[in-house]
């Protein structure tokens, strides 16, 4: 049970219930792909964003209905051009369902997939079809901007970035101050349930980002060997007042793109949890990297993602797309003779079980070192 918003009104302790759309913009129930057009229209027709930034179903009187989407919770299929005088944009989307496009709300992420929202405000992703189509109508379109006849629309990059949270004393203000709203005052709650089943045996553990060091102690309780890093010194500092230091639990205060080169191969595995949704967009790229780089051959990345629409940060939103494509696709860099993916997938599951701030949010994956990638 829970005390949510939907629609902009209160929902008490109604029950919550999860609906998927897959990549490609349809409904699945108990794994199989929703086919009634009637239904599926009328499903997307009730998307709208909560409070917390979840998409969900407006209109259901028994529950609250989170959506959970692999990708954005709209796919254009298509986008049409519509008004001489000013022209306006209108998707259509899988089952028939047709919607406006916020004039002001097209952005670019660094694949070059262009995205957008509604009217009410529901993120929107484009296809390859869809995005050609806007190409195709468009009179001049260049990094900046599409341009229908005398009407042009801005396009923004996809993420916002705050340089200010690029140093670590913006940081060290947050833990000084107390302005530490992903700090859940513990480890994270579902590490009891998610990690015993994994029947870890004793190994060297590296945690990112590790704040004021709840995770890392919880993980030195279970019998390894910690090392927690964080960028921010005063983090650092309340980690040892909290939970002291000693052979199995180390801090270290250091940028976590600049590691000891001595560190490459040194941990089994690197617990994730808000490091990657803390820094730059940008950067991402370079942190899977420094995963890779960091774990033994077949080491492992256990994570707790947030899966979120959150175009500026820090925390920046993330998809299980986005996920998908920089831990299991093979990095576009590299020559395609030699492409693999940097890491082989073993777990990866959206949770029901979070708590109430975080539920909708959380995807847990547990990801291997996939050791035939030479970069």
């Amino acid at each position: 049970m829970a005390t949510l918003l939907a629609d902009g009104l209160p929902v008490s302790f109604l029950p919550v219930r999860f609906l998927t759309v897959d990549e490609e913009g349809y409904f699945v129930v108990d794994g199989l792909r929703v086919a009634d057009a009637t239904l599926g229209h009328d499903w997307l027709s009730r998307l709208r964003m909560d409070h917390r930034g979840r998409p969900t179903l407006i209109g259901e009187t028994d529950s609250h209905v989170i959506i959970e989407a692999f990708d954005q919770p709209l796919v254009a299929r298509d986008v049409q051009v519509r008004s001489e005088l000013r022209p306006e944009l209108t998707a259509t989307f899988p089952y028939g369902f047709e919607a406006k496009l916020a004039s002001d709300s097209l952005r670019v992420d660094e694949w070059d997939r262009f995205h957008a929202r509604t009217e009410d405000g529901v993120p929107v992703v484009f296809n390859r079809s869809a995005q050609n189509r806007l190409f195709e109508s468009a009179s001049e379109y260049d990094d900046d901007s599409v341009t229908f006849g005398e009407h042009t629309f801005r396009v923004r990059p996809h993420f916002e970035d705050l340089k200010a949270a690029e140093t670590s004393s913006w940081w060290d203000e947050r833990y000084e101050s107390g302005d530490t709203r992903w700090d859940a005052a513990g480890a994270h709650p579902l590490l009891d349930s998610l990690i015993p089943p994994l029947k870890i045996t004793r190994c060297r553990i590296l945690i990112l980002g590790c704040g004021a060091g709840h995770d890392a102690a919880w993980w030195e309780k279970q019998g390894h060997i910690v090392t927690g890093v964080d960028f921010s010194k005063e983090a650092i500092e309340q980690a040892r007042t909290l939970y002291g230091e000693r052979d199995s639990l180390k801090w270290v205060q250091l940028d976590v793109f600049n590691l000891p080169k001595d560190w490459t191969s040194r941990f089994d595995i690197v617990f994730e949890n808000t490091m990657f949704c803390a820094i730059p967009p940008a950067r991402r790229e370079e942190l899977v990297r420094t995963w890779w780089r960091l774990l033994t051959p077949r080491g492992r990345v256990i994570g707790l993602a947030l899966i979120m629409d959150k175009l500026a940060g820090p925390p920046y939103g993330a998809s299980e797309w986005e996920l998908r494509q920089r831990l299991l696709i093979p990095p576009r860099r590299i020559p395609l003779s030699l492409r693999r993916a940097r890491f082989l997938p073993l777990l990866w599951n959206r949770e029901k079980k979070s708590i109430e701030k975080r539920l909708g949010h959380e995807l847990f994956f547990v990801v291997e070192r996939a050791d035939s990638l030479t970069d």
